[in-house]
């Protein structure tokens, strides 16, 4: 990483950072990190290999023995075998026991990924750098039994203690696998990432997955300048500063200074009291975009009209809004309506000073593209299809001039 150097603060306030050491342009890698241990997404875990993370075809390969893990050749398989044989065990318990349905087994099964490494490389502390944090969120029973069943299928040759420590390094420090702004295929630890790169909530760069050399690269999404701080955001952008500062302090443990949040306390200060209204609001857009069809529809005007003031106030709610708005006009195919939901999101995007090259704003150019393709409106779909393009290089992604192709899902 020749563009970049790490620093820490001699207080120990901040603690390790990671400066430009010249400008860096919109569009170059600023950062990159080689995986220590990266795992197919829980939802992909039966389409995609587990290896190179790409999608199956008919003549996949399946371990017979956990009866979970798939690659898509002999060669993926061979090159997972060594590692695989450590976890394979503790997979096969993993499926048959009996889990909460909302514990993250995903983060589980990465942790015994970390550990399986270790082990191949003989080398117990190779996280030990990391921050760990104790969960506080409920769920530590299931942490617990994580724990149990790693220790038990891995013949006592792990320390419990150690066990623990790695699944809240994992926890706190794994990165999501974003081949472009759209399609996550796993989540990884690379440990270089973890150490230097602090968040912000007006992030300079962001991450992209090249899953044949295993190593995530942080490309700039605005001008770095010699000397400023390379920051990423550890999580998603368009929510309240209250709501950042809830997320950041429970699962990473740190309150946000960065400038975005500076400048929006005082903004926000006074709208403590109507915190309540509007977390009802959200939830009822939830509700009504998992519902769908036209009775959603008529009910989201209701529900604009009840929550007016809500909506007037706050981005986030906004946001929300016209996401469900943009939903909803996708099922009952109202295609210009889709369009100008997205570019009002568009909008709301800008007005909070947030990279225009971003994998927030990818998906938004995709919904436009697929929306004027329905439409006939063949103009406004190649100016959308070149803008998701365009985000595409300057976030690094590996294919960015592939054809913009949607879930069967839809958007």
């Amino acid at each position: 990483n020749p563009l970049v150097a790490l620093w820490a603060s001699a207080s120990g306030s901040v603690g390790r950072f990671t400066l430009a050491k010249q400008r860096i342009p919109v569009g170059q890698r600023a950062f990159q990190a080689s995986a220590f241990a990266a795992v197919i997404s829980q939802r992909l875990a039966t389409r995609r290999c587990h290896w190179c993370f790409v999608v199956l075809r008919k003549k996949a390969l399946q371990c017979g023995a956990c009866q979970f893990s798939r690659y898509c050749s002999r060669e993926c398989l061979d090159s997972d075998a060594p590692l695989h044989a450590l976890q394979c065990a503790s997979l096969l318990k993993l499926r048959s026991d009996g889990f909460s349905d909302d514990v993250d087994v995903e983060t589980v099964r990465l942790a015994l990924a970390v550990l399986a490494m270790e082990q191949f490389v003989q080398n117990a502390t190779a996280l030990a750098s990391l921050v760990t944090r104790r969960r506080r969120d409920g769920n530590e029973i299931d942490d617990r039994k994580a724990v149990q069943l790693i220790v038990d299928t891995m013949d006592g040759r792990l320390d419990r203690r150690h066990v623990q420590q790695t699944l809240e390094r994992v926890r706190g420090n794994a990165h999501p696998l974003y081949l472009d702004g759209v399609t996550c295929v796993g989540s990884g630890v690379f440990p270089e990432a973890a150490m230097a790169l602090n968040h912000s909530c007006r992030p300079n760069v962001t991450p992209s997955f090249d899953p044949r050399a295993r190593t995530l690269a942080f490309h700039a999404v605005v001008e770095i300048p010699r000397g400023h701080a390379v920051e990423c955001a550890y999580i998603e952008l368009f929510q309240t500063r209250k709501r950042r500062q809830t997320l950041l302090s429970t699962g990473f443990g740190f309150d946000c200074v960065c400038q975005r949040c500076t400048e929006e306390d005082t903004k926000q200060r006074e709208d403590a009291s109507e915190e309540e209204e509007e977390a009802q609001a959200m939830e009822r857009l939830m509700r009504l975009v998992e519902a769908g069809g036209n009775e959603a529809t008529q009910q989201l005007a209701r529900v604009t009209d009840e929550y007016q003031a809500v909506f007037q106030r706050s981005e986030e709610a906004q946001f929300a809004l016209h996401t469900a708005e943009m939903r909803l006009a996708g099922v009952r195919r109202d295609w210009t309506r889709v369009i100008e939901a997205a570019d009002t999101l568009l909008g709301l995007w800008t007005r909070c000073e947030l990279p225009d090259s971003y994998p927030t704003t990818e998906t938004l150019h995709q919904q436009i593209y697929w929306a004027a393709q329905q439409a006939g409106m063949s103009e406004r779909a190649k100016v959308a299809a070149q803008r998701v393009a365009e985000i595409r290089r300057v976030c690094g992604y590996p294919h960015p001039d592939t054809p913009v192709v949607l879930d069967q899902e839809g958007p």
